[in-house]
Order: structure tokens, then C-alpha cells, then sequence
């Protein structure tokens, strides 16, 4: 950090094996937030101390913190989850988001205090504001309670129930991939899942 600040060139954050706080340590979607949370602020308080604060802070919504398991085979920036998200409407249940709401809109909410009421399809910076009880974070809602549905079905479920989630989300494996062992699967599901989101940064 230090010598990217000396020599002025610009900064961003990858936050690598995620997949960890879902699988080993079992977060739920809410203590994964709070993690990577806590992960974004420490290194904007390195890099404050190491610029005198002349460095902009390192933001999800700014583009330059990405997430990604390298085990799993995927990565992604909100705007182009985003993007994944509104192109496939994810899953079965989802009610949509509206046909007027642009890629970089859904992108800036989807960190932060924002929160998605599915009762009235509007957001707000406080679960107070929602009609619908108990609503999480948006970063909670659309980006890891998908994530973690797949790694439960990919884990845990029947070669007929992995094959009709993996579906509900436009990922197509063959009978093969799905009969094989939970890590190739999951890179195969996870890969084919966030495709072009992934942006080459993982092999």
C-alpha cells in the first residue's frame, strides 16, 4: 500500500476465498457482510494513515473492491452482478426489480445501508421504512442469499434439485458435472453462473 502511495498509482481491493465464510465458517448472509465490511474499512484506514488521507476511500459502489473465490472459479464488482442479476432475474421467486431501474442504479444499491421493501418494490437506507418485517441489507438479499443457495444445493441437495435451481438461475450443466464431487461441481455451477461478471480475473 505504502509504495502504491508513493508513487500515486491507484488502488483497488480483491477479496479473495469468500467461499470460506460460507462453507468452513458458516456465516449467515448478515455476518458475511459485517466481514467483508469490516475487511473494506481496515484497509481504507491503512491506506488513510499511509496518504495523509489523500487517497479515495476503496468503496463496492466506487468499482474498485471486487469479491471472488478462486477455489470456485468466480468474481465479480457490484456493477457487473448487477448486470448478471438483471439479466437473468434470478430466481423462481424473485418478484423483479421494475424495467426502468439501470444497471449502475441497482449497482449503488447494493451496498451499504440500502434495503429492498418487496411489498411496495421500492428501496430505503433503513429496515424501518420497509413494510415487509425483517428485511435485510440489499447486499444480503440479492447478491449472497443467491450465492448461498447454490452452495447449499451444490453441497447438500439431490442431482434432480442442484439441476432445477442451477436452471432457475440460466446455468445448464450436463449429467456428468452434476454427478460429480461437491468441488467440481460448485466450479462448474459458480463458473458458468457469474460467466462474464467473473471479467477474467480468476482461471
Amino acid at each position: 500500500v505504502r509504495k502504491a502511495v508513493s508513487e500515486g498509482l491507484p488502488i483497488c481491493l480483491m477479496i479473495n476465498k469468500v467461499d470460506r465464510l460460507i462453507v468452513e465458517l458458516k456465516m449467515p448472509p448478515r455476518d458475511t457482510y459485517y466481514k467483508l465490511l469490516n475487511l473494506i474499512d481496515s484497509m481504507n484506514d491503512l491506506i488513510g494513515k499511509a496518504s495523509n488521507g489523500r487517497y479515495p476511500q476503496l468503496s463496492p459502489q466506487r468499482g474498485n473492491v471486487a469479491f471472488s473465490s478462486a477455489l470456485h472459479g468466480w468474481c465479480f464488482t457490484l456493477e457487473s452482478y448487477a448486470q448478471l442479476y438483471l439479466d437473468h432475474c434470478c430466481f423462481e421467486d424473485d418478484e423483479g426489480l421494475g424495467e426502468n431501474l439501470s444497471t449502475e442504479d441497482f449497482a449503488k444499491r447494493l451496498w451499504g445501508d440500502s434495503f429492498y421493501d418487496t411489498s411496495t418494490r421500492t428501496f430505503h437506507t433503513t429496515s424501518k421504512d420497509c413494510q415487509q418485517p425483517g428485511t435485510e441489507r440489499t447486499f444480503c438479499t440479492f447478491v449472497l442469499e443467491p450465492l448461498y443457495k447454490i452452495y447449499t444445493a451444490c453441497l447438500a441437495e439431490s442431482e434432480t434439485d442442484v439441476s432445477k435451481l442451477l436452471r432457475s438461475v440460466g446455468v445448464l450443466l450436463n449429467r456428468d458435472q452434476l454427478r460429480s464431487s461437491a468441488r467440481p461441481l460448485l466450479r462448474a455451477a459458480l463458473t458458468r453462473f457469474f460467466g462474464s461478471a467473473s471479467g477474467g480475473f480468476v482461471d
